[in-house]
């Protein structure tokens, strides 16, 4: 019960081109990948609400969703359901992501930022600009995870439900990165860390940012076969799948939480 925990999270959507779903499509969105986590005794706590991301400057509906699991947490299942969502609903790709307590010669860098108080979307646009500024293309914010802010709850809503607004993540993805060479990694690693500690000194200008700080994760792509020649990296989604029913699986990193009793992330960029 002491140890420390682990956090990771799912980078999914639903939405293609002229295809905005539904609040009640993004409950189903909601369902389909937490079902794995329902009765599962190594999860201390999840969310998958409805959020928004931004991808080259493209806003689309998102889900924010976010496990906290013991260190004994098996990720297989929930892998699974992530990539048999991004098959079902057409997805160029889909991604999951362990926060990790220091990087590793394979980590990539990412950034969360947690604002002092909930947001709507008004004032999210302000930071969406400070990031285009800083060459920060890929974002998903992060939400709140209050009765209100579930997914299940907002169905009945008439507008493009948003959960609370309380902070944003992004990352390097190297799979989305047309330049990207595994050979030169530590060197893109390190152009990306420049440009998030870029961002981390604006946001902590501000007085309405809590919180913001240089992270590191452990991140697997999933991707479409075709039509996917921009990306450099990431497993189809059928070579998976396929590996998957031969029971070919790899471990994945182990992550974080903010709190008592785990180690906090790198913050030196804050």
């Amino acid at each position: 019960m002491a140890a420390p925990l682990d956090r990771t999270v799912l980078g999914v959507s639903r939405e293609r081109p002229g295809q905005r779903p539904t609040n009640v499509e993004q409950a189903e969105l909601a369902a389909e990948i937490t079902a794995p986590l329902q009765k599962d005794d190594t999860v201390v706590a999840f969310q998958a609400n409805n959020s928004y991301g931004d991808f080259e400057g493209v806003a689309e509906r998102s889900l924010n969703a976010e496990i906290v699991t013991r260190s004994n947490h098996d990720p297989s299942p929930v892998r699974t359901a992530l990539v048999q969502a991004g098959l079902k609903y057409d997805q160029d790709a889909v991604f999951i992501s362990k926060v990790l307590r220091a990087p590793t010669e394979t980590s990539v860098p990412g950034v969360e930022v947690y604002f002092r108080k909930r947001q709507d979307v008004d004032f999210v646009q302000q930071i969406k600009q400070l990031m285009f500024d800083k060459g920060v293309d890929g974002f998903t914010f992060i939400t709140d995870a209050r009765q209100g802010d579930r997914v299940d709850v907002q169905v009945a809503r008439n507008d493009e439900a948003v959960a609370g607004l309380v902070g944003i993540r992004f990352q390097y993805v190297p799979a989305f990165d047309g330049s990207y060479t595994k050979a030169a990694h530590a060197t893109k690693v390190k152009e990306q860390e420049k440009i998030f500690r870029g961002v981390i000194d604006e946001m902590a200008k501000r007085a309405d940012i809590a919180q913001a700080d240089l992270v590191h994760y452990d991140t697997e792509v999933f991707r479409r076969a075709t039509d996917t020649d921009w990306m450099s990296e990431g497993v189809t989604y059928d070579e998976y799948l396929r590996g998957n029913a031969s029971g070919r699986n790899r471990g994945t990193g182990r992550g974080q939480l903010r709190g008592e009793t785990t180690a906090p992330p790198d913050s030196g960029g804050k």
